[in-house]
């Protein structure tokens, strides 16, 4: 019965992807344009308003912006539009197949059979973004990364009607010289960038692009900082530390493969695997030892993370229930985990460089398999961990909790220093990205209307 549901399933979406196909190819394209419109869903403000900004934007993979679409439509100078991921997916799903074969989809060399599927693709979604644009009078379609296979062919569909496409790029810590050498070997590789912009967090990655032989020119990429981080640099300024408050520790949790070019992240015969045992070990033996400090294990997300976590602690005699002032949790709060830490461990991670900016003792663990010579060039932010605590041993990273529980203090020559770290690896301190984003997107706009022709 389940196989006969199945078949039926199958039969009706390649009898309505024919019947779609052939309304393309013969140009009926007003039922799309009025599904799609009424599928668009507005990006509100905070205060619940309906956005009247002049600039209406497109977002693709909205789910992927951490706040970026909010921040741009609180300023009121834009209407921001997110294309549900699925209604994104039934366009593409016109030209590819199960059977499609993505390894040159980015690629300079690309096969012919590649590039004709690439071809017919587009001209069915110029079909629908032409009068879609002019019917919701939108300017401009946005991005979060340029390989992104789903977004790739909307944007350069939209580049070829004359609207900007404009990547809010949202990779962008390249801390290591490998990951470094990984990004621009991956643009390198990569047919030119026919979008409009590419605004990225730190010069560092603005290097990287640049760097990646001829896939971008400096003219259509920005520096101009993290709009997520924004909030965060105001919120330094304004935060007070309440007097009486009961003292954390936190350690950002990575997995066996931080630094590494690797997607098997919980393979225990794969990288780092001695040294999350021994990091995350440590830490609840430090727990142990402060049974009046809450010490909280935060994970990226759930599920094999926490067995992971679990299965090295209970390897160690640890049993994770039985010490109740440990947490093992995947909340999303990451800053508010952070201001109410008074230590902070990390690995890997741009939360050492946000826990640094905001005052706190931060502690690196450094040893077991990251200490070997042929990690060297993975280890990300390695140049400037002179800037931090390094715990060289799990004995030392124990030790330094302690010391850092009783002192936590951070002296004003080395919160500098940490804060130019910041500035030229995450964002630059002003906490004005959003009015920078802005005016690049406004420029682009406003350029894309006069080569059209239109005038607002």
């Amino acid at each position: 019965m389940k196989s006969l549901i199945n078949k039926l399933k199958n039969l009706g979406f390649r009898l309505g992807k024919n019947a779609a196909i052939w309304l393309f190819d013969h140009n009926v394209t007003w039922p799309f344009v009025q599904a799609y419109a009424l599928a668009l869903r507005p990006v509100l403000p905070r205060d619940g308003s309906m956005p009247r900004g002049e600039y209406a934007l497109l977002a693709l993979n909205e789910r992927r912006f951490p706040g970026d679409l909010e921040a741009l439509a609180e300023t009121g100078r834009f209407r921001v539009f997110r294309l549900p991921f699925e209604w994104q997916g039934r366009m593409l799903r016109l030209a590819w197949e199960d059977s499609t074969d993505f390894s040159d989809y980015f690629s300079r060399e690309k096969s012919e059979k590649t590039g004709a599927l690439q071809k017919r693709l587009r001209g069915y979604l110029k079909k629908l973004i032409a009068p879609l644009f002019k019917k919701l009078r939108i300017d401009g379609v946005l991005g979060v990364t340029p390989y992104y296979r789903q977004d790739y062919d909307w944007g350069a569909a939209a580049s070829e009607l004359g609207y900007p496409y404009i990547i809010l790029n949202k990779e962008s810590l390249v801390g290591s010289v490998q990951s470094r050498r990984d990004e621009a070997a991956r643009y390198s590789k990569m047919e030119p960038f026919s979008g409009a912009h590419i605004i990225v967090h730190n010069e560092n990655m603005r290097k990287v692009f640049l760097a990646s032989q001829g896939y971008i020119t400096a003219e259509k990429l920005s520096a101009l900082g993290c709009i997520r981080m924004d909030q965060f640099l105001r919120k330094i300024r304004e935060w007070k530390p309440v007097s009486g408050t009961p003292k954390q520790v936190i350690l950002f949790s990575f997995h066996y493969c931080a630094d590494l070019s690797i997607d098997d992240y919980f393979n225990r015969e794969v990288g780092y695997v001695k040294f999350f045992e021994n990091v995350h070990a440590s830490f609840a033996r430090a727990a142990q030892k402060h049974p009046d400090v809450q010490f909280i294990i935060k994970t990226k997300w759930g599920s094999k993370w926490f067995e992971e976590v679990n299965y090295v602690l209970r390897k160690n005699g640890i049993d994770p229930e039985s010490v109740p002032n440990l947490r093992i949790t995947d909340a999303k709060n990451v800053h508010e985990l952070m201001f109410a830490s008074t230590v902070v461990v990390s690995y890997a991670s741009t939360t050492i460089l946000e826990a640094a900016v905001a005052g706190k003792p931060v502690i690196i663990p450094f040893f077991d398999e990251p200490r070997e010579p042929k990690y060297h060039d993975n280890i990300t932010l390695l140049e400037h961990f002179q800037a931090f605590d390094i715990a060289e041993s799990p004995e030392g990273l124990e030790r330094l909790i302690s010391e850092r529980l009783a002192n936590p203090s951070v002296p004003a020559d080395l919160l500098k220093k940490r804060q130019d770290i910041f500035d030229g690896n995450v964002s630059p301190l002003s906490a004005d990205a959003v009015e920078r984003y802005s005016k690049v997107i406004i420029k682009e706009i406003e350029s894309a209307r006069a080569r059209r022709g239109e005038k607002h």
